[in-house]
């Protein structure tokens, strides 16, 4: 059962960049602490060959987490109760 908190909503922004980054970059997600040099360097490459495609679908799930949130937050504001 969920319980009530207030950073719930926003407790997912951190993760969706780590989870996007890791389908971009597809290396080990281990690799940024014992080989960070040559990590940042693969992800600063895929990143500049990223087409505009894929970056739209990747900032709009973005915006799209960060909207429900808000809308979760206000849902419960007024007094909605999921359960």
């Amino acid at each position: 059962m969920l319980t009530k908190s207030r950073t719930f909503a926003y407790s997912a922004s951190p993760i969706y960049p780590v989870i996007a980054l890791s389908m971009i970059d597809r290396i080990a997600f281990s690799r940024y602490f014992t080989d960070p040099g040559t990590a940042f360097r693969q992800l600063g490459e895929h990143l500049s060959s990223i087409h505009l495609s894929d970056a739209l679908v990747l900032s709009s799930g973005l915006a799209g987490a960060l909207l429900a949130g808000v809308a979760i937050k206000a849902l419960r504001k007024n007094g909605y109760r999921m359960f």
